[in-house]
């Protein structure tokens, strides 16, 4: 069984997030996706921010509890960082937040994703504004699919390409 708990980096504590995102086999899932995120590389799937976007990026997250969340995944035995999650609010109401969990290419497949979901869904609904948690991805993303389903969550909606998923706060 992993032992992993959600860190929350202070701001000099970044370097993980900035070459998680600039990793090209971590982000392969985004190449060749028309995505609209500052810094996107279309091509590698990567994601670049300058200093004065990760100024107001943590600035955003980390002064606002309960609409903001990030956290990096560590696993205690490894005394490492695998990956990470967060939340932000959605377009969708007032009282849903959009998720995001990232695992570092070495550490895929191996449970750190449905782990730390389940740690994030656990931080998230601590809130009473936060009734429902959203998700979207390609549908080839099986994986992801399994994880997001095996903790509840459900097909709200499916384009062409696009999985729409969403976990109610019972």
């Amino acid at each position: 069984m992993k032992n992993i708990n959600l860190y929350i980096p202070k701001e000099k504590e970044l370097d993980f997030a900035k070459n998680l995102l600039k990793d090209p086999a971590t982000m392969a899932y985004n190449k060749g996706y028309d995505l609209d995120f500052p810094g996107y590389d279309k091509e590698t799937g990567t994601i670049s921010h300058d200093d004065t976007y990760r100024k107001k990026w943590y600035d955003l997250y980390f002064t606002n509890p309960g609409e903001y969340f990030y956290a990096y995944i560590y696993d205690k035995n490894l005394k490492a960082f695998v990956g990470d999650v967060n939340f932000h609010p959605s377009k969708l109401n007032p009282y849903t937040r959009d998720i995001g969990v990232v695992i570092k290419n070495e550490f895929r497949g191996q449970g750190y994703g449905k782990l730390g979901l389940k740690l994030l869904i656990k931080k998230a609904f601590s809130f009473d504004s936060i009734r429902v948690l959203h998700n979207d991805f390609e549908k080839e993303r099986a994986a992801a699919l399994k994880i997001h389903e095996d903790l509840g969550f459900k097909i709200i909606h499916e384009s062409d390409e696009i999985l729409y998923l969403e976990l109610e706060n019972k």
